[in-house]
């Protein structure tokens, strides 16, 4: 009978016959199921790869028939763990003296940061992109071998899709043994990559089976991996993920999961009548550059945010609340049944385009009617400063008379 002996638990099985030393031949794979995971056997063993970089299995399963000799051999599901490599990077701590050495084997798992806070890039205009910023966290696991020392295993479960490894030790992707009276620090930082699903579903479980002992004494460390959005309320333009706004636009900060959306603390101020209300702001009412920190739980990131106003040949400008009603106002204002006249509306492309100007009111100045022919020569039917463009004409007297819309 041939019988796989667990040698590795991390990706290799060694088979051998009773009374004999380990087979030198190698297993010849019948059939298998599609995996992602490569094999090579030879030598009596068979090893398991996931490789590096992007993997994200969980577990590779080549439980296929092999065969030796005409014996088969079904090997069970394998734990693949992914990870990738940096050549600055301290791979592997070194063990160091416990400072109790009659104390029993113990280990924790733990993270510096319960939530890892991080925002990805984003285009504030044409050709400015702005990279992706997130907190950090470390993961720290503390094994301590005992009299007879211990096994130390960890179990990422989905930390690989999550999280990105920044720097630190390479986390045990196999069974390691932590020598008698030494202790074994393994410290990982770690950055956010995807959005968790739920708070706290990043595990990372550690167990330690002590030498001749049978059961592991395990502990679990838990993370959220939360990812900030920057959202413009006004939907032109259609990029509503910048930093950059018009003066007076509204915007919201959000954050994924959901359920961390209560956790938010800003703090902050907006310059020249800006309101931060909650997860809510409101810009300045003038051009302005200014900073907000973001709080979720423990982690934290500084947004940098700036008002923008109309550029060329702009004298001045006012901004105030405008909404959908104004807007009516202006376009549907009928003339006096009692004048002569003409009306409409005339459509000012107000530049640039990569923020909302919809709560700027503008005018142009008065001027003196040109181009004059008709009845309306006769200046004791219409005197000049009727029809001049100015307070008479319907002109520059107050912000009421039209008002900016990027369109």
């Amino acid at each position: 009978m041939v019988t796989p002996i667990p040698y590795d638990p991390g990706g290799t099985f060694i088979w051998s016959r009773e009374g004999e030393d380990q087979h030198s031949g190698a297993p010849m794979l019948q059939s298998a199921p599609p995996s992602g995971c490569g094999y090579s056997a030879n030598g009596g063993s068979v090893a398991f790869d996931c490789g590096s970089g992007t993997c994200t299995c969980h577990g590779c399963s080549l439980d296929g028939t092999f065969h030796l000799e005409q014996m088969e051999l079904t090997l069970p599901t394998i734990w693949c763990g992914c990870w990738y490599e940096d050549p600055d990077e301290d791979p592997e701590p070194t063990p160091e003296p416990h400072s109790d050495m009659a104390s029993r084997p113990s280990v924790t798992a733990t993270f510096s940061k319960s939530v890892v806070l991080f925002e990805d890039a984003y285009t504030n205009a044409p050709g400015e992109v702005v990279q992706r910023q997130s907190s950090e966290t470390i993961l720290t696991i503390s094994a301590y071998g005992g009299a007879n020392g211990a096994y130390l295993q960890v179990y990422p479960g989905i930390l690989d899709a999550k999280l990105i490894r920044t720097g630190g030790h390479n986390l045990p992707r196999r069974k390691v043994k932590i020598p008698e009276n030494s202790d074994v620090v393994y410290e990982i930082a770690y950055q956010g990559k995807v959005a968790s699903g739920a708070a706290k579903d990043i595990k990372v479980r550690a167990t330690l089976t002590a030498i001749n002992e049978i059961s592991p004494l395990p502990s679990t460390a838990e993370a959220t991996s939360a990812q900030l959005q920057m959202e413009a309320v006004s939907t032109f333009p259609t990029n509503r993920a910048r930093h950059v706004f018009g003066p007076l636009e509204e915007s919201r900060i959000k954050v994924f999961p959901e359920a961390l959306m209560s956790r938010i603390e800003i703090t902050g101020e907006i310059p020249h009548e800006g309101k931060v209300e909650s997860t809510k702001l409101t810009s300045s009412t003038k051009a302005a550059t200014f900073n907000l920190d973001v709080k979720c739980e423990d982690a934290e990131l500084t947004l940098a945010m700036s008002v923008i106003e109309p550029e060329g040949g702009v004298q001045g400008i006012q901004a105030e609340p405008f909404t959908d009603a104004d807007w009516d106002e202006i376009e549907e204002t009928p003339l006096m049944s009692s004048e002569a006249g003409v009306t409409g509306n005339i459509w000012v492309r107000v530049l640039p385009q990569h923020v909302s100007f919809q709560h700027i009111r503008m005018l142009e100045g008065t001027a003196p009617a040109v181009a004059i022919w008709g009845c309306c020569t006769n200046q004791t039917l219409f005197p000049p400063e009727s029809i001049a463009h100015g307070v008479m004409a319907g002109g520059s007297s107050s912000y009421s008379s039209a008002s900016a819309k990027n369109a």
